[in-house]
């Protein structure tokens, strides 16, 4: 492999058409193919039906998704149904759907004397009200399943309305979803406010197991009073607060758009402002199983400023500020309680003027203008990061800027610390990689208009290694994958936006040649590296995860890999009871193995585990497949 590596390093400074490091793809008869005649062809295998199967494996068990072509819905299973994972041989290996749930449902509210009777905006102007017959009300609801580990998709179905905007339907595989139920825009008052006698904030209900019918009977909305303290010479008009359920960024309330005529009373320093919310409780699953409104102490206050600008083009009625949290933890919040005191929100300090900072993207190696896209996060805004006394505080302030070939950029900020990310536009070549890189900037005060400031992309971190199949002959035509490794972030919408969570870096693939190596180009950060021969060759992935390529590096080897022999596991996907039972045609079939924090395999999703994609195949058309799985994973 070293060769190969200096053979590309070496045709990084020559001109392209001087230099072909990248190969075509190999023909099918180049290919190394998993078959034998003899266990002596196996190279410490064993010979089946003329292909070489490993002899014993580590891997205990395997998370299997299956995803229907016919519908798109996938379902999540322990495989093998029973037992443990075979050490040797041909397993009968077959997958036995359960069917979807064929979900209906509506949304309801109280109808008849002395009922309130909400109307909706349906679009183009027009209005709908409930169904006059059983309080039935149009919405949008979705389904997202409740369990998630990191390195599986997050599942999201939504329920389809019928012609007339009452009732829904969902095909759903059986499983525990949270339920978000979100009315339609419901129309203003004449004071250009929410019909407050008429709320139907939205709602969110956790792990719920889908049966055929939901009938959401929606209770009546409660009211948080709400005080947002702040500093006098400004205002919060305009500004958008809402409640928010941090775990899934759900929102609880309906929003609700500050205006002056909200001010009660003034300080030496600060003015506050009094609203209403109208929310729902989040419902959940207690211990036995009953649904029971959580505490609404877990909720967070979000205030939101008038217009998120695009940071290319301000207007002067651009307010540049970051949105504002405000945790109710430590706050007496009991709706049932008239004499509760509000919840508060409180700025402190007044809005800084706006910085507008002009810079240069350019290339390291030759200051040459370069085309891409920077992130800018806030990482520390003098006067909004200290948390208040009654409840805890936090910040998310933003802004994405896309270059041109000029290099030229702009953005509006506010004085602080910025991490800020520059993605370059340019793709890998034959002769060069670019990769993602990272700096941090201190933005003063003054003057309002800063110019000087560079960003320069480096050259992209060259990896290179070779591969092997089991007899020793190169795995010419492989894939070698290096995908961002699943991370264990802070999901909760008071931790996004501030910079804590790690940039993950982009996947990028090569090819093994005719010798048997392979490289490109990548950015530093943390992978899983996976060698995936060609599915009809027969032999398994090499998965290697958590490898940490360094940003100091300039080239990193990983040596000589070798594709493992395959543990197979053949069988038929079916669907339905056992009484009628259908094939499932073309569905894609992917296998998992969970990694605890210390990176060993783990047969459970234990507290900071995630999940590996070991296999991946699909179902024919008469649903059989075979799934080649590695004896185990790692080197």
């Amino acid at each position: 492999m070293a060769n190969a590596l200096a053979r590309f390093l070496l045709c990084l400074g020559l001109p392209a058409a001087g230099c072909a490091v990248a190969a075509g793809a190999p023909s099918s008869s180049d290919l190394a193919v998993n078959q034998c005649e003899s266990t002596e062809d196996c190279g410490g295998g064993e010979c089946q039906d003329h292909l070489c199967h490993a002899t014993h494996g580590d891997l205990s068990s395997l998370l299997v998704t299956v995803t229907r072509a016919d519908s798109g819905a996938t379902h999540y299973l322990d495989y093998p149904a029973t037992g443990k994972l075979s050490q040797s041989g041909v397993n009968a290996g077959s997958i036995a759907l359960p069917s979807l749930v064929q979900l209906t449902g509506s949304l309801r509210v109280p109808i008849g004397d002395g009922a309130c009777k909400p109307t909706f905006i349906r679009g183009m102007g027009q209005t709908i009200s409930p169904n006059e017959a059983d309080g039935e009300i149009p919405g949008d609801i979705v389904f997202r399943r409740s369990r998630r580990t990191p390195g599986l998709p997050v599942d999201t179905y939504r329920g389809v309305a019928d012609p007339n905007g009452y009732t829904f339907g969902a095909n759903l595989p059986p499983d525990d979803y949270d339920i978000y139920i979100r009315p339609l825009k419901q129309p203003l008052n004449d004071k250009g406010r929410g019909d407050t006698d008429c709320a139907i904030p939205p709602r969110l209900i956790l792990k719920q197991s889908v049966t055929g019918n939901l009938d959401f009977k929606l209770v009546a909305a409660s009211k948080l009073d709400v005080n947002v303290v702040w500093p006098k010479g400004g205002s919060p008009a305009g500004w958008t607060l809402d409640l928010v359920d941090p775990a899934t960024s759900y929102a609880m309330s309906l929003p609700r758009v500050l205006t002056d005529l909200d001010f009660i009373s003034e300080s030496a320093n600060e003015n506050t402002y009094a609203v209403k919310l109208d929310y729902v409780p989040i419902y959940g699953p207690d211990a036995k199983g009953v649904l029971e409104p959580q505490p609404i102490g877990t909720a967070v206050l979000r205030l939101t400023p008038p217009v998120d600008p695009d940071p290319n083009t301000s207007s002067p009625d651009d307010v540049i500020a970051p949105v504002l949290f405000a945790q109710l933890t430590g706050t007496s919040v009991d709706p049932d309680q008239s004499d509760s005191p509000p919840a508060e929100l409180r700025q402190s300090a007044a809005l800084p003027d706006k910085v507008t900072v002009q810079f240069q993207l350019e290339l390291y190696r030759d200051a040459s203008p370069a085309a891409g896209s920077v992130l800018l996060t806030a990482t520390d805004l003098p006067g909004f990061s200290e948390p208040s006394s009654s409840s805890a505080s936090g910040i998310s302030f933003t802004r994405t800027v896309t270059v041109d070939a000029t290099g030229l950029g702009m953005v509006d900020l506010l004085p602080g610390t910025y991490r800020v990310v520059v993605t370059p536009d340019a793709s890998c070549d034959s002769t060069s990689c670019l990769r993602t890189t990272q700096t941090t900037w201190a933005v003063p005060a003054s003057p309002s208009l800063q110019k000087g400031k560079t960003l320069q992309i480096f050259d992209a971190v060259q990896l290179g290694g070779s591969a092997t199949v089991a007899n020793g002959a190169p795995a010419v035509g492989a894939t070698v994958r290096a995908l961002a490794s699943p991370s264990i972030v802070d999901l909760n919408i008071m931790n996004q936006g501030d910079a804590k969570a790690d940039i993950l870096p982009r996947s990028r693939f090569g090819q093994v040649d005719a010798q048997g190596d392979f490289f490109f180009g990548i950015d530093s950060g943390t992978y899983d590296f996976r060698v995936e021969p060609d599915p009809g060759t027969g032999f398994a992935w090499l998965v290697h995860p958590q490898v940490t390529i360094a940003e100091s590096v300039g080239e990193k080897d990983l040596g000589g890999l070798r594709v493992p022999l395959p543990i197979v596991y053949r069988g038929q996907i079916t669907s339905g009871s056992s009484e009628s039972q259908a094939i499932v045609p073309s569905a894609l079939i992917r296998a998992f193995v969970y990694l605890a924090r210390d990176g060993k395999v783990t047969p459970q999703p234990t507290e900071g585990a995630v999940a590996v994609q070991v296999a991946e195949t699909h179902s024919d058309s008469a649903g059989n497949f075979t799934l080649l799985v590695p004896a185990k994973v790692g080197l």
